[in-house]
């Protein structure tokens, strides 16, 4: 806090101070990284990577490892696959040094969390040699055998191998180890292989979850509408393939593709799952009328199809056709009965 508000007393390091000796041409290292610190804390993400990228062009590799340059350099490390993970973890103890452990390790556990998570969550289906091969890269990158991704780790393998009743216990044996975390795996486990024997056990544990809450929550009624879902199973069955191969079987059978455009923390875009989609009236007309689509945009398919089609709000909804063409765009949450007309606005076309 002290620093911010040195920099904004000095005129020099105010937001137009500084984009004004930007303008000037004087562009050396103090220069341009006072200049990225004052965006940062302005928020100016958008400008901040553009100058950033010139910025780490000017800095040999050791200079990356300097306290200075920690927000600079973690900034351009979006991926395990951007080009300066690699030099993070052969020089980590260097970071850690200059940065601190928490900072470094913060980073590299959130450029695997969400590998980790969807396998536990059962998006991504499991591949046993596959997820062993992650876990041996976590170790490898040093991360500490009690951060969530390692906590989360041990449901894959059971999730995978379908030992439910493990599975069940482990997550109530770790709940407040797991943290958020938890939530959305027990709001994922609607098993596509799951018995009635099973089900009855993971609603079971699902009143367990409730009732440990101290009031009537957001937890909980996440929790309660997800336990609805399971159920009333008769609602709108959604593909479980390739965004590619949804398109293809739309097209063979001469139908419209209905795209639910949604992330896993919009909280309306939950609401739509577990009480809207799940319906049997919107299941009937949807499943005959339609295929049917989840995309979550923040993973591989989404993030191509918002290339093609931009979707800034979630939950949205598209109807395309076979080809990708948009034939029906809408934004926001809705009801039942809006989403029944919807289909029968579409269907007229």
């Amino acid at each position: 806090m002290k620093a911010a508000v040195s920099l904004a007393l000095n005129p020099k390091t105010t937001l137009p101070g500084a984009e004004k000796i930007y303008q000037s041409g004087k562009r050396g290292k103090k220069e341009t990284r006072n200049y990225l610190t004052v965006l940062e804390l302005a928020n100016e993400n958008k400008k901040f990577m553009e100058i950033n990228k010139e910025y780490i062009l000017m800095l040999k590799p050791k200079e990356f490892l300097r306290k200075e340059n920690w927000v600079t350099f973690s900034s351009t490390i979006n991926s395990r696959e951007s080009e300066n993970f690699d030099y993070l973890i052969a020089h980590k103890e260097e970071f850690v040094k200059a940065n601190g452990a928490k900072k470094v390790n913060s980073l590299i556990e959130s450029l695997y969390y969400w590998n980790i998570m969807n396998y536990a969550m059962g998006k991504t289906p499991y591949d046993k040699m596959k997820v062993i091969e992650l876990n041996n890269e976590i170790q490898k990158a040093g991360l500490s055998d009690t951060c969530n991704v390692c906590r989360v780790y041990p449901i894959i393998h059971l999730r995978g191998e379908r030992k439910y009743d493990e599975m069940l216990d482990y997550l109530t044996k770790n709940a407040s180890q797991l943290g958020v975390s938890k939530l959305y795996i027990d709001t994922s486990l609607e098993l596509p292989d799951m018995s009635g024997e099973t089900k009855g056990k993971i609603i079971n544990y699902l009143n367990s979850c409730i009732e440990a809450q101290q009031e009537d929550s957001g937890v909980v009624k996440q929790l309660k509408a997800f336990i609805y879902k399971l159920e009333h199973p008769n609602g709108i069955i959604f593909e479980k393939g390739s965004l590619a191969e949804a398109m293809a079987k739309a097209k063979k059978e001469g139908k419209l593709l209905f795209i639910d455009c949604y992330t896993i923390w919009c909280g309306p875009c939950k609401r739509m799952s577990n009480q809207v989609f799940v319906q049997e009236a919107v299941g009937a007309v949807y499943n005959k009328q339609f295929i049917n689509v989840k995309l979550d945009m923040e993973q591989k398919d989404g993030i191509e199809l918002n290339k093609k089609h931009p979707v800034t709000s979630y939950p949205t909804l598209l109807f395309m056709d076979g080809d990708g063409n948009i034939v029906k765009k809408i934004i926001g949450g809705q009801n039942a009965d809006n989403l029944l007309k919807i289909a029968s606005e579409v269907i007229k076309q």
